[in-house]
């Protein structure tokens, strides 16, 4: 769990920024953040910088730099290459002067710091200036591209495992879609600029699960909305050919046609198209295809076939009730939620916090003790422990 120095600094500047006791309180402590290095002159940074025995200037920096991608990498390295014995706020200064140094001399090549910038910025436009947001973040993508590609990165989670951000890129890259998407109601070029980030994302970076199936859904209703509507059949008729099963495919196919779509609307075409998917044996997400035929037949006023699919539709949610959810031998994913109270999680014990989540054991209520060889095994399997986990003891 990597949370990277300028995600935390963000988290402490806000609340100091609207809780005045914990403000005096970091003051006191002789804790330093960013916002203060942000006010001082490169020669007041550089001055800061030689107390501390580390001499630098401008080119030396600049030359340096060239082997990292962030302030934070950059000072973890040459604190203990330069011999330097600082702790506390001092390490703190190394840091602060290396990121504003970045943020000053190297604009043209984003710093990892930069980037997490960025993006918040992005964040705070979109409520006044959704266009604006659209802009400064392609600039953003446009430089996580370009570093993924000379550092062979080949995957969002090789990004993210470097980035540590406020936000994950895996999160990021998707509000940038989202983003797009609204934003081209109203700059109808933003459509070209989703193709392209939605083919780099499958084509570059190896997405995975609903996250390669939302990519390739905006990348098909893109071009649709784009008005390359025979682009948007060609995808759709190729990517369900090889996988027919999936289901949100046939709906974001049907919704080109019919749900929210931007070109006259095709009832009938979107209606053959939820009808060819559920005709598929196994379709993945099949209520949903329903509610989306259930949904057009109620607005085409075909009530008596809008509740028989509604009947239909509350059977499956009754027998996807009925069914116990059942741990496998595979890999079981589990959904914590910790609750620090008003206060809040001190900065300083994020690191702990971490450490102690990693330590828990992975099946919450599980029985600590010995488990006897016939007894059920503890994982859920509903095998014996000695015909399970008992095997790997």
């Amino acid at each position: 769990m990597h949370i990277s120095f300028i995600s935390m600094n963000r988290i402490v500047e806000e609340k100091a920024a609207s809780d005045e006791e914990y403000c005096r309180t970091l003051r006191e402590r002789g804790r330093v953040l960013l916002q203060d290095g942000r006010v001082l002159s490169d020669e007041a940074l550089l001055a800061r910088l030689r107390e501390l025995n580390l001499v630098l200037d401008r080119e030396q920096f600049i030359k340096l730099s060239q082997d990292f991608l962030s302030a934070e990498q950059m000072a973890r390295t040459l604190i203990p290459e330069f011999g330097l014995k600082v702790e506390g706020a001092d390490e703190d200064w190394v840091w602060i002067a290396f990121t504003c140094f970045w943020e000053r001399w190297l604009p043209h090549r984003p710093s990892l710091e930069m980037i997490d910038d960025q993006m918040q910025a992005g964040y705070k436009l979109q409520s006044h200036d959704e266009l604006g947001a659209c802009r400064l973040w392609l600039a953003t993508w446009k430089s996580i591209v370009n570093i993924m590609e000379a550092r062979h990165l080949r995957s969002l989670g090789d990004f993210d495992d470097i980035f540590g951000g406020t936000n994950s890129l895996f999160n990021w890259v998707q509000d940038l879609s989202r983003g797009l998407h609204h934003g081209a109601v109203r700059d109808p070029s933003l459509w070209h600029e989703r193709i392209a980030l939605c083919e780099t994302a499958l084509n570059r970076l190896a997405p995975e699960g609903l996250l390669r199936s939302n990519f390739k859904n905006g990348l098909a209703k893109s071009y649709f909305a784009a008005g390359m509507p025979e682009q948007s059949e060609r995808l759709y008729q190729q990517w369900l050919q090889a996988d027919p099963q999936w289901g949100w495919g046939w709906i974001s196919w049907g919704d080109c046609y019919f749900h929210g779509a931007r070109r006259e609307m095709d009832p009938a075409r979107a209606e053959r198209i939820w009808k060819e998917g559920l005709a598929v044996p196994g379709v993945a997400d099949k209520r949903y295809l329903l509610e989306r035929l259930a949904g057009l037949y109620e607005e085409t006023g075909r009530d008596q076939e809008a509740r028989a699919l509604r009947a239909e539709i509350q059977a499956l949610q009754r027998a996807e009730t009925a069914v116990p959810a059942r741990a496998t031998t595979g890999h079981l994913r589990i959904k914590q939620t910790y609750r620090f109270g008003e206060k809040g999680l001190p900065v300083e014990d994020l690191g702990r916090f971490a450490q102690a989540v990693r330590a828990q054991s992975p099946l919450p209520g599980a029985k600590t003790g010995k488990t006897g060889r016939n007894a059920p095994c503890p994982c859920g399997s509903g095998k014996k422990f000695k015909r399970c986990c008992g095997t790997r003891s």
